[in-house]
């Protein structure tokens, strides 16, 4: 078990109380030591009249639940400690849109302590969804989303809402309103979107976990990119009312995560309480999809050696039957975003990057939408059929290349390379075409200490299948997204 090497200065008036500020800091566990294990504590250290105290936090939400169950920490205390970290820490990644002064009171429930804070895309009590565009802005009669209310009947409470890309519109983490948003495990990496003050705050451990969007990859992208699990159910598994559309036969409510863990915990809270609970086989069945032309070598000889570690049987992807699934999902994509954001072109000027997607959208041939709607079961059946007859779960790349720096895959940027852009949505879009569950896991380094991930598909519905097959990866493989990260002063 990993125990957290923290490089600590403790103050000489432990009792004090007069701290001033707080962040959360990192170090990185010395060379040889086992990282096998998927929870690091979080230390709070206080500035307290000059010198310097610290508080341990529980750095994941089963951590904090047992905690909190056991009398070791106050429902109240947990959420002040978290709120406190975020409060102070968020303006050094970029990844808030707004956090109250005031910590919130704690909720009871199994969740009891818990404080999250969300992508800015989900109505709240009081308040409507900023969208990228700044701060929400208060609503008195605002009644939260079913994701938000699922979360608080169980006990956790929202601390604050987080950074991403105008209108959900953007893979990259820049925005023009709230600034470029910081990849923690790399400053100079991208952060990925839609969702990307999620996945910043996740990673920096600003907040446990959080709820995001994912239309076509923005939950699952930011993931890849910052190094952590990305989880998105099957399309309708999570209740969508209260959360602004974009495309809505594709948008798909879900988690980012330090571990599979505490993705399965919240997904037991989100989850429509109708829909089937299928039992985990025994022994799951794994296919690996890793032969894609498009797939980078470093990326392509990471994940082929997990595969066969895996006793993965290597499965064909037939490229016509990929570029059919993702030109399909491009179209829903354009022509609902087009729905969605239509008058708001007319009325104002929208940020590049929905504009583009909403202008796309327009010009397609009226008829080709129902099209694809239509298409839509049919390939779900073929694909279940020729993917999953021999397998319980398909093992494919999260990303075709190493996570790239954000200059590159920024359009106003002199690197700026349009196939290192479109390389992030490549293995994205078909999935939510098909309306599969998938989970996102980092499970090594490239050459430049930059995550790797692999991306896991099952069956409609099964998604304790993947969440079961992931922790028993995170045991022996995912040490990258449980990676320290570096205190920024």
């Amino acid at each position: 078990m990993l125990r957290a090497w923290i490089c600590t200065t403790l103050c000489r008036n432990q009792s004090c109380g007069g701290c001033t500020s707080s962040w959360n800091a990192w170090h990185r566990p010395p060379a040889g030591r086992c990282r096998r294990r998927p929870y690091l504590p979080i230390l709070i250290f206080v500035r307290c009249k000059g010198s310097f105290r610290v508080t341990e936090c529980p750095a994941s939400l089963l951590a904090l639940q047992r905690a909190v169950s056991l009398g070791d920490l106050s429902a109240a205390e947990a959420v002040r400690r978290q709120h406190a970290r975020l409060l102070a820490r968020h303006a050094s990644w970029h990844c808030a849109s707004w956090v109250p002064e005031q910590a919130p009171m704690p909720g009871a429930g199994p969740l009891a302590g818990v404080a999250l804070a969300h992508k800015d895309i989900f109505m709240l009590a009081g308040r409507a969804p900023g969208l990228g565009l700044g701060p929400g802005q208060p609503r008195p009669l605002a009644q939260p989303a079913a994701a938000i209310r699922s979360l608080g009947a169980a006990g956790a409470v929202v601390m604050g809402t987080l950074a991403m890309a105008e209108y959900a519109c953007g893979s990259t983490g820049d925005n023009e309103w709230l600034g470029r948003c910081v990849n923690p495990r790399d400053h100079a990496a991208v952060v990925g979107g839609s969702s990307s003050g999620s996945a910043s705050a996740v990673a920096a451990g600003l907040t446990l976990a959080s709820l995001g969007t994912d239309t076509s990859g923005s939950v699952r992208i930011p993931a890849a990119t910052c190094g952590v699990v990305g989880f998105k159910p099957t399309w309708g598994a999570i209740p969508t009312e209260g959360v602004q559309p974009l495309a809505p036969s594709l948008d798909t409510v879900g988690v980012l995560a330090r571990d599979s863990v505490d993705a399965a915990l919240l997904f037991e809270v989100l989850r429509d309480p109708v829909l089937p609970r299928p039992a985990v086989p025994g022994v799951l069945r794994v296919a690996a999809w890793l032969d894609d032309a498009a797939l980078h070598p470093d990326v392509a000889g990471l994940l082929q050696g997990l595969a066969r570690t895996c006793g993965a049987r290597e499965q064909a992807f037939p490229s016509t039957e990929f570029e059919r699934l993702s030109m399909l999902a491009e179209i829903v994509l354009r022509a609902e975003s087009a729905r969605t954001y239509g008058a708001v072109l007319k009325a104002s000027d929208l940020p590049p990057r929905a504009r583009d997607l909403v202008l796309g959208g327009l010009v397609l041939p009226r008829d080709w939408h129902g099209a694809a709607l239509r298409a839509r079961g049919g390939a779900l059946r073929d694909f279940v059929a020729g993917h999953f007859g021999e397998a319980d779960v398909l093992m494919l790349p999260a990303l075709p290349q190493p996570v790239p720096d954000w200059r590159r895959v920024a359009p106003d940027e002199a690197q700026f390379q349009v196939r290192e852009l479109l390389a992030l949505h490549r293995y994205m879009g078909f999935v939510n075409y098909l309306g599969l569950p998938a989970l996102v896991l980092p499970v090594a380094e490239d050459a430049n200490g930059r995550p790797v991930s692999v991306q896991l598909l099952a069956r409609p519905h099964r998604e304790a299948d993947l969440l079961s097959f992931a922790a028993r990866l995170e045991s022996s493989h995912a040490v990258a997204g449980r990676k320290a990260v570096p205190l920024m002063l």
